[in-house]
Formats: C-alpha cells, sequence, structure tokens
C-alpha cells in the first residue's frame, strides 16, 4: 500500500493550494491529508482513511509513505502500539518512510511529543488577543504556506490562518508531533528511511523518525542529498530499491 499527498494507490482526501511553482509543471489538482497544522479532527479523519483501506483491501505486506504520507504512516503504526501494544499485531509487516516528517499524534494528554513549530504558537497567542478584544472565533485550522516559513510579522502569519466559526464547538488543542526523545512507543517492524540530505528542509525530522523504529526488528536509513525528492538517476533509484527490498526480505527471510 502506497500513502503520499497527491500520488498513489491511496491518495490524500483534502484539496491545497501548491506552490507557484509547481503549478507551471503540473495543473493540479493538488492534495493533502490535512493542512500544514491539523485539528486532531483533521488527524482522526486522515488515520480512519488509511485504517479503512488497510481492513478493506488489505492484508498488505507493507506500507510506504512519502513526505506527509510518510508522516502519516507513521502515525498511525504508533498510535497502533499505543492502543494495543503488543497485543495485536501492527496491519502491515514493513513500513518505507520518503522524506518523512515526525509524525502528528492524537492529542490523550501524555505528552509524548515535541510542541508544533514556535511561531505557531506566536500566531495563537495572537489570535488570543484578537479575539478578546473582538468577536467570538473559534480556530480549528492553520494552514501556513511552507514558501512563507520565514515570514517576519504577524500580520502576514495571520493572513496564512484559515478561521472558521461554523466550527464554534471544535476546540483546538495543541498539536504534538511524536519524538523519539520523548516517546516511548516504536514502530516495531522493519523500517526502511529515504532521507533527502541537507537540501530537504525535513532532514532532521527524516533522522529523528527513523529513531521512532525499533532496532531490534531493524532499521535501515539510505540518504540521497537530492532534497525532498524522489531520488533520479540510475545509481540513486538502484540504491533506493535495495533500501526497500532489504526490508521485505527482512519480513520474507528475517535477514
Amino acid at each position: 500500500m502506497v500513502v503520499s499527498s497527491g500520488f498513489a494507490l491511496e491518495s490524500s482526501s483534502c484539496n491545497f493550494q501548491s506552490f507557484s511553482r509547481i503549478s507551471h509543471v503540473f495543473p493540479g489538482p493538488y492534495r493533502s491529508f490535512y493542512p500544514a497544522i491539523p485539528t486532531q479532527i483533521e488527524l482522526e479523519a486522515a488515520h480512519s482513511l488509511v485504517i479503512s483501506v488497510l481492513e478493506e483491501e488489505g492484508p498488505f505486506e507493507g506500507i510506504l509513505g512519502f513526505s506527509q504520507g510518510a508522516a502519516l504512516v507513521a502515525s498511525v503504526l504508533l498510535e497502533h502500539t499505543k492502543k494495543y501494544g503488543s497485543r495485536v499485531a501492527l496491519p502491515v509487516k514493513c513500513a518505507i518512510f520518503i522524506c518523512g516528517s515526525l509524525p502528528f499524534m492524537i492529542p490523550d494528554g501524555s505528552h509524548i511529543g515535541s510542541n508544533i513549530d514556535p511561531h505557531v504558537q506566536s500566531i495563537r497567542l495572537e489570535l488570543d488577543k484578537e479575539k478578546e478584544s473582538g468577536p467570538s472565533v473559534s480556530v480549528v485550522s492553520i494552514v501556513l504556506d511552507d514558501e512563507n516559513e520565514g515570514l517576519n510579522n504577524i500580520e502576514d502569519k495571520l493572513a496564512t490562518i484559515s478561521i472558521h466559526d461554523e466550527c464554534a464547538d471544535v476546540k483546538l488543542d495543541p498539536m504534538k508531533r511524536a519524538h523519539p526523545g520523548m516517546c516511548a512507543s516504536r514502530i516495531s517492524i522493519p523500517t526502511a528511511h529515504i532521507i533527502g540530505g541537507r537540501k530537504d528542509q525535513y532532514f532532521e525530522e527524516s533522522k529523528a523518525l527513523a529513531e521512532l523504529g525499533d532496532e531490534r526488528k531493524g532499521i535501515k536509513i539510505f540518504t540521497h542529498g537530492m532534497g525532498h525528492v524522489i531520488p533520479r538517476g540510475e545509481q540513486l533509484k538502484r540504491a533506493m530499491a535495495d533500501t526497500i527490498t532489504w526490508a521485505v526480505n527482512r519480513v520474507r527471510f528475517q535477514v
């Protein structure tokens, strides 16, 4: 089973606006599983989509995710482990992550992860001030444009936020990402990680995602250095294929 934003056997379910440079190459539509910073409801809906495919169209030997799809796969597998422990086997036997970021986790009060980015927290503080002095609204979705990650003033930041007061009964809890230094759960199947290197803005998160694997089951990492892309070129494709084959053989032959 393949899980990827915009391309895959099971593709994402939400429309989103692309970077301007992408629209010149491919006209869309562009899809994502959830906004850059999801609400609990949005994350749970994405989980339900993946789990329903696993249950209805499986069994699957493995699962592969790219970018946001990789983070979502990791989140689904870690939540399964949190819920069932070793009592119920994971729904797949191996997982391949390509350019993955750290997974968001469904809030449960356990403080297992790291907080969302500080600039998002500052946006929330400013919104609280606005709410005190202006109309009563409830923020249920924050959509940040990755191209504008370096925005310096709160007006520009606020412009990137979607506020839906028709959902005023929905509570927005701080979303956290699982971090290997704070999360006790591990993905207890062989995991292969294809990482974009320092050209990828998620390089550090991709490395941390690999640490959420279970060393006893096996973790293999291939860093290609080409950035946030699926590597091209004969040598790189062969190395990527070897990394994926390792995960498959780890399941089939226990090697």
